[in-house]
Order: structure tokens, then sequence, then C-alpha cells
């Protein structure tokens, strides 16, 4: 069986150390497993705690859950938030989810997952879902 885990990052509410120790309280993770997704796209949070806070923030979360786990986890963010927020190279080592609603790609590389929609639907059912590519 193979599972996911994912973390909604906040910026100003609690810090780095105890959303990490909350999210591996909560979580199963085996060899085999999908990475640990952190999401971050709380835009309004880093543009009141500044760009190099929110740099170190992410940073500080990726560094102690890979740590802690052994494997690298995958940052979830909005094409905006990754160019005005995460387009240092320090992040380079890290795969990208892209949420970008747009009918053309996001307009930089480094990517693994696009989020090209959150209007998909499934054959049966009618409510909608988001709709990923994975780009290897």
């Amino acid at each position: 069986k193979k599972r996911g885990s994912y973390h909604f990052m906040h910026l100003t509410s609690s810090s780095v150390e105890e959303q990490v120790d909350n999210f591996l309280d909560y979580i199963v993770y085996e060899e085999g497993d999908f990475p640990p997704v952190l999401d971050i796209e709380v835009t309004k949070q880093a543009e009141s705690i500044g760009i190099d806070a929110t740099k170190h923030k992410v940073l500080k979360w990726l560094e102690l859950v890979e740590n802690r786990l052994g494997i690298k986890p995958i940052i979830y963010t909005s094409a905006n938030f990754k160019k005005d927020f995460l387009s240092s190279s320090d992040f380079d080592k890290y795969d990208f989810w892209i949420a970008h609603y747009k009918n053309t790609e996001p307009d930089f590389k480094g990517y693994k997952f696009w989020q090209f929609t959150d209007k998909g639907i499934l054959h049966g059912n009618d409510i909608a879902v988001d709709v990923n590519i994975f780009t290897r």
C-alpha cells in the first residue's frame, strides 16, 4: 500500500519546529511511499515577514523533515509564489509541484508536477477535482 503526506505551512501562527513535530506525529512514512509534500502558498503571511524570512522558514521545514525521514520533500506552491518567494538557487535541489491554472505550462523549468486545473471531472462524479501532469 502506497501513501502520501501533505503539510499546509503557516508562516506566522507557530514555529517551524512545532509544525514539523505535528506533521511527523500524524504521518506514517515507509520506503516507496510518495515523498512528503510541503504546501506553501500563504502570500499575505510571506509578504508580512519578507522574502528572506519566508525562504528561511521553508528551507528549515524541508531540511528538518528530510533529516527525520531520510527523503527529500516536494514543494507544492503556485507559480506566482515560487517566482516571488522561492526562486533562489537554495531550492534547486527540490522538486516542485506547481499550481498554474492556465492552458500553457509555467514559464520556468524545474517542476515535476503541474496542476493545471481544479475543475476536472471524473466520470460518474459531479465533484470537481484537481488535475495534474507528471513531467518527469
